[in-house]
């Protein structure tokens, strides 16, 4: 027997990212402005989680 597989999404967090034009070193970069979890997530480690993923973006 097969059973359905239901995809949910869930929206926890917004991050909001900046870059940057080092004209000493002569390379963009780009940090983290903003990393907001709702209070009903935190706690749980999304938003280390969510570091994690945009750091090796």
């Amino acid at each position: 027997m097969q059973e359905k597989v239901r995809e949910v999404s869930i929206h926890f967090g917004v991050s909001r990212i900046g870059s940057t034009l080092s004209t000493f070193l002569g390379c963009a970069g780009f940090y983290l402005e903003e990393l907001f979890v709702c209070p009903d997530f935190r706690g749980r480690g999304y938003g280390k989680t969510l570091q994690r993923h945009l750091a090796f973006q």
